[in-house]
C-alpha cells in the first residue's frame, strides 16, 4: 500500500553582480543583461530537477549571505553565479567558508577554472564562473551528477562519436579542456573542426555539435588525430 519515491530535487540559481540587469531593462554603459540563470535553470529542468531563478544580487557579502540562507530553506542545491574568481568583489568562496564548509576553490579545468564547491547546512552550494561557456560546462560537470544522485539515476553520459580533428590544437598542459567543435562527414569519415574557444562566447555553444575532451598533460591534439 506504500512505496518509496524520490522527490524531485529543487535547485536555486542565484545570479550575482552589481552590473547585472534583467532582460527587458534598457542597459546603461557598464550594465550586463543577466542571462546565465535562464540557461542554467533550463539545464537543471532538462536533467529532471526543478529550478528556481532568483533576482540578481549585488556584490555585497551580507546581501549574498542573506540570499543563500533564504534559498537553503526551500531548496536542495544552491548554485551561485558568479563571484567565484579571485577579484575584490568575488565573495562566493568566502561566504561558503563563513556559513559552512568550503571544500574546493579552483579546479584543473578549462573553461571553468574558478569553481567553488562547498556545503552549508548539509546542502551542496556551488559557485560557478560567470562566463557563459564556463557556466554551462561546470553546471554539467558538477550540478548534473548531484541531481542524478538525488533522483537515484545512473550517470547519463553524452552520446559519443569518433572523429578526426581538422587542425592542430594546443592546450594548457595542466588542465582538462573541453573544446567546442563542429562535426561534418567527408565521404566515410567524420571530421571535427574546432570553433571559438573564448569562455564568454555563448554563441559557440549554439554553433557547436559536440565537445572534445583534451586531457591534461597531453599538450593538445595534432591535425589528423
Amino acid at each position: 500500500s506504500e512505496i518509496e519515491v524520490r522527490r524531485v530535487p529543487r535547485v536555486v540559481v542565484i545570479p550575482t553582480g552589481t552590473e547585472l540587469v534583467l532582460a527587458g531593462t534598457k542597459p546603461k554603459p557598464g550594465d550586463i543583461i543577466e542571462s546565465n540563470s535562464v540557461m542554467l535553470a533550463a539545464m537543471v529542468d532538462e536533467w529532471g530537477g526543478s529550478a528556481e531563478r532568483r533576482q540578481p544580487v549585488p556584490d555585497d557579502l551580507d546581501l549574498l549571505k542573506t540570499a543563500v540562507m533564504d534559498s537553503i530553506k526551500t531548496n536542495d542545491v544552491v548554485v551561485v553565479n558568479a563571484g567565484s574568481s579571485a577579484g575584490s568583489k568575488d565573495f562566493t568562496a568566502r561566504l561558503v567558508e563563513d556559513l559552512g564548509s568550503l571544500l574546493v576553490h579552483g579546479v584543473a579545468l578549462r573553461p571553468g577554472h574558478p569553481v567553488v564547491l562547498g556545503v552549508i547546512q548539509d546542502k551542496p552550494v556551488l559557485g560557478i564562473p560567470g562566463y557563459s561557456v564556463s557556466a554551462a560546462v561546470t553546471n554539467e560537470l558538477f550540478v548534473k551528477p548531484i541531481i542524478e544522485r538525488k533522483l537515484g539515476l545512473p550517470h547519463q553520459s553524452r552520446d559519443t562519436t569518433k572523429a578526426t580533428i581538422t587542425r592542430k590544437v594546443l592546450s594548457p598542459i595542466g588542465e582538462d579542456e573541453y573544446l567546442r567543435v563542429r562535426l561534418g562527414r567527408i565521404g566515410e569519415k567524420m571530421v571535427a573542426t574546432p570553433i571559438q574557444r573564448g569562455a564568454g562566447v555563448i554563441m559557440s555553444l549554439v554553433r557547436a555539435d559536440g565537445l572534445v575532451l583534451v586531457p591534461r598533460f597531453s599538450e593538445g591534439i595534432d591535425a589528423g588525430d
